[in-house]
């Protein structure tokens, strides 16, 4: 594709020069295209940024478009009509770049200027020597004209469009977003919850509380609270790998999200964040702990069911002591045992 790109200046000169009288304008600036082209595939190809080869070009063709227009009653004085009304595409070409990159406000100014100069400038020439083909020129300009007011009309439609669409993903993005955090909330959760099930993939959730947190926020205050809970985050979310998930489940609980994890690795993987969590020295006060629930999917377990399962593993982690870690199995092993006792 960019290699047929440099064919059109090459095309362009080569039937310009099979004219009876060829255009001395497009000997000038077509070859300068060319090199235009050929710098931008450079650009392109070695892997530099797009949007400074997309500036480059806007500016490339304005560039081209203002030298055109300047040298016309230099070079073509005999063809000055057939050459500005040709020249009149350039600027639409150049006007559709500035919708593309620039805001449309900007677009307008942009190309509306550049289209006054340069569809005015061989006027100048023209009011003095009246050469034939005046109407042709008209005809184009207006033509050019015309398609402008098109190009500025998609251009504030498409900048309206994207101003809504993103505020769309905003507002969506905050609402599953924990403000505090910056993690997923639980809106966000159950979505991947739910996907996790109805595909029968399955996986392990832990859910991870703070210990003693009401206390913290009581004798350190809530700021200290605060960024309690975002340094967890933060640690925590440093264990994850590809495809698992940490949210924020409400308060104090966090909930890592595990696809295709069985318990025993998961329960595992909830020590080793324990004992990292129990090891850091945070900023207010001596250290944090944490006390986690383990389960993992069952096949036939409903998503409600699946949450009652860690929420149970993990009153279990915190009627035993706090700052450990529980399985799911480990709560029924223990339910069991008693009821055996009663």
């Amino acid at each position: 594709m960019l290699a047929l790109s440099v064919l059109g200046p090459v095309a362009l000169l080569m039937f310009n020069e099979f004219q009876a009288t060829p255009d001395s304008t497009i000997r000038l600036t077509s070859p300068l295209f060319l090199l235009i082209q050929v710098g931008l595939i450079w650009w392109i190809i070695t892997g530099r940024s797009v949007a400074a080869a997309e500036r480059f070009a806007l500016y490339a063709c304005t560039a081209l478009a203002l030298l055109r227009s300047l040298s016309i009653p230099l070079t073509a004085p005999d063809q000055i009509a057939f050459a500005s009304a040709n020249m009149c595409w350039a600027l639409v070409i150049a006007a559709l770049l500035a919708t593309m990159l620039l805001r449309w406000l900007q677009a307008i100014v942009f190309s509306g200027a550049l289209y006054l100069f340069c569809a005015g400038m061989p006027w100048v020439w023209l009011a003095v020597h009246r050469p034939p083909g005046l109407d042709l020129v008209i005809q184009d300009q207006i033509l050019c004209g015309l398609a402008l007011v098109v190009s500025w009309s998609v251009s504030w439609y498409r900048e309206q469009f994207y101003w809504m669409y993103e505020r769309s993903v905003q507002a969506e993005r905050l609402a599953q977003t924990d403000a505090l955090t910056g993690l997923p909330n639980r809106h966000a959760l159950y979505p991947l919850l739910g996907n996790l099930v109805t595909s029968t993939e399955g996986g392990a959730l832990i859910l991870f509380d703070v210990d003693h947190f009401k206390s913290v926020n009581d004798k350190h205050g809530h700021n200290v609270g605060d960024d309690v809970l975002r340094t967890l985050a933060h640690l925590i979310s440093g264990h994850l790998q590809k495809g698992e998930v940490l949210g924020r489940w409400g308060g104090e609980e966090l909930l890592m999200v595990l696809p295709n994890t069985s318990e025993a690795p998961a329960s595992t993987l909830a020590d080793a964040i324990r004992r990292a969590v129990a090891s850091h020295t945070f900023e207010e006060i001596a250290s944090v702990t944490l006390s986690a629930g383990v389960a993992a999917w069952q096949p036939g377990e409903s998503q409600r069911e699946w949450l009652a399962q860690v929420d149970e593993a993990l009153y279990l982690a915190k009627a035993l002591g706090r700052n450990r870690v529980c399985t799911v199995t480990q709560a029924r092993s223990l339910l069991l045992n008693t009821a055996e006792k009663v």
